[in-house]
């Protein structure tokens, strides 16, 4: 049965990791200490059902291999049971790997005996665990956890030792012969970001080296091959520390494992970068249980009889299937949906947790974060929205460069999203109606800069004729640039339209001939902003 979630026990306190499908969920964390027991107490009160595995990553665990005789299996619990009552100090829990049998002889049994010296490191949370009938599936080694990675390290099947950091600030070194565990130890260690990270790292392997040398080991080959997993800037100084060319002598030996290949390898989706091994064994138990290494019977019993009691449900579900398959699709959905339910309450959890703690830091603000937002999203729009006469400015220039009797004598200009948008006065002498019936044109994503050219010629000799065709061939050039929407000359020289009046006297040369026209140019708006 997999997991829901996996406790991890150290002497700092516990932590609890909560699975959804394949994923794991972000972590609770309860300080070793009155107030952690009783925040650990609370959330039980809320969450007390979901399956639990416990990993104890502890410094009281002590590993001793022993020798017995080979006794059928039905003797051997109580024949390992009175060994390790004398072997260890507390033998509450226990646990035994059998490494094979001696060559000649008896062809006695060899074992691993491991035991957690000192269980009261772990009675305050297990006592909570048992008065909230937590369903307790086992309480686990992370040395044993460990064998079960060697392929996805790439550590052979020689003398390898496999080093990782822990949460809990240690270093655990776990060897391994041949793919069997034969030690463990976790030493503790300065925080990766207090600096001297790989220095100690490397003291720390190099004295467990010196002391599986002064061991008698049992043939092969006694080259020690050194995992170290690691990731980011750990990692990193982990290099710099063992590179050869450093004049470092305990470079040779060393391989250097990125956690997230681990975890690729392991089946996890992501990384989330954090150079502790911890997730990794959680991931390992949560997935796929081994038997109990260290919980005792009755630690065990809730667990049991929550297992016992799935099994009949399973056979009752089993007899009546054919009657209750409807109700069983629904049954199945209402899990499901209670499943994500409780992952989400966790999560709300946790993020409040955090709002809280980083809110009560912050300096009073003048503003709501969604005031602020609405502020900046409006200057934004408004910046996008910009604009200034120096392009139209720069088409007018051009133009009138091949134009040197034309003289400009004023000009008005705004910025609007309707083309046909009046500007200066316009109103009063605009050349006919609009081109869109007197209907606003607009267009999404655009905007347009209309400008009024109020322009003479000059010298002017008083032939009209020229002059309009002068105003039409400038009103062509100022069209013919890109972007150009369009140009209209609202005023010739002179009128010769039925509603217009002809005034003048004859036989007189006018000093000028004043002509006004109208340009628009188009300008596309970034994003297509809507204030």
């Amino acid at each position: 049965m997999a997991a829901r979630r996996v406790f991890v026990i150290s002497s700092a306190g516990l932590t609890a990791y909560h699975r959804d499908g394949s994923k794991l969920l972000e972590p609770f964390s309860f300080d070793a200490g009155e107030e952690g027991f009783a925040r650990f107490a609370s959330y039980l009160e809320r969450f007390p059902d979901d399956v639990t595995c416990v990993i104890a990553d502890l410094v009281e665990e002590e590993f001793r291999e022993e020798t017995v005789p080979h006794v059928p299996v039905w003797d051997r619990r109580a024949l390992l049971r009175a060994r390790a009552s004398r072997v260890f100090r507390d033998a509450r829990h226990v646990h035994a790997i059998r490494l094979g049998r001696e060559s000649g002889g008896r062809r006695d049994d060899r074992v691993l005996l491991s035991a957690i010296n000192r269980s009261e490191v772990l009675d305050p949370w297990l006592a909570a665990m048992a008065r909230h009938a937590v369903p307790l599936a086992g309480i686990y080694s992370p040395a044993a956890l460990t064998g079960a990675m060697l392929e996805a390290i790439g550590a052979g099947g020689g003398h390898v030792l496999v080093v990782s950091l822990q949460l809990g600030g240690g270093l655990r070194q776990t060897c391994f012969r041949r793919g069997q565990l034969h030690f463990s130890r976790l030493a503790a260690i300065p925080d990766p970001a207090a600096g001297r990270y790989g220095s100690q790292v490397v003291a720390e392997v190099e004295r467990t080296r010196r002391y599986l040398g002064s061991l008698r080991t049992r043939g092969g080959d006694d080259r020690l091959e050194v995992h170290v997993l690691s990731h980011g800037k750990p990692l990193d100084e982990l290099r710099r520390e063992l590179r050869p060319d450093g004049g470092n002598e305990f470079g040779a030996g060393y391989v250097l494992v990125d956690l997230a290949r681990v975890a690729r390898a392991l089946g996890m989706r992501r990384w989330d970068g954090e150079p502790t091994a911890d997730r990794l064994f959680v991931h390992l138990l949560a997935r796929r249980p081994p038997p109990n290494h260290y919980a005792t019977r009755d630690q065990t019993r809730g667990f049991a009889q929550l297992r016992a009691r799935l099994c009949l449900k399973a056979a009752s579900a089993g007899l009546v299937a054919g009657a209750c398959l409807f109700g069983g699709v629904v049954a199945l959905e209402s899990a499901t949906a209670n499943g994500h339910t409780r992952a989400l309450a966790l999560q709300a959890m946790l993020y409040e947790d955090r709002y809280r703690a980083a809110r009560a830091t912050l300096p009073p603000t003048p503003a709501e974060p969604a005031e602020l937002e609405r502020v900046v999203s409006s200057v934004n729009i408004l910046y996008g929205r910009r604009a200034d006469p120096v392009d139209l400015l720069a088409l007018v220039s051009n133009a009138l460069a091949g134009f040197p009797r034309v003289r400009i004598e004023g000009l008005s200009w705004r910025v609007s999203d309707d083309a046909e948008a009046p500007v200066g006065g316009e109103d009063d002498d605009h050349a006919g109606p609009r081109p869109s019936g007197g209907e606003p044109r607009r267009e999404p994503d655009t905007l347009f800069q209309v400008a009024r050219i109020r322009a003479r010629i000059e010298p002017f000799d008083g032939d009209y004729r020229a002059a309009i065709d002068t105003v039409r061939r400038f009103a062509s050039a100022l069209a013919a640039p890109p972007g150009i929407e369009h140009v209209r000359v609202l005023t010739l020289p002179l009128e010769l339209g039925s509603e217009h009046t002809l005034t003048g006297a004859a036989g007189t040369n006018a000093e000028s001939a004043d002509f006004v026209i109208r340009v628009t140019l188009r300008v596309t708006v970034p994003g297509g902003a809507e204030v």
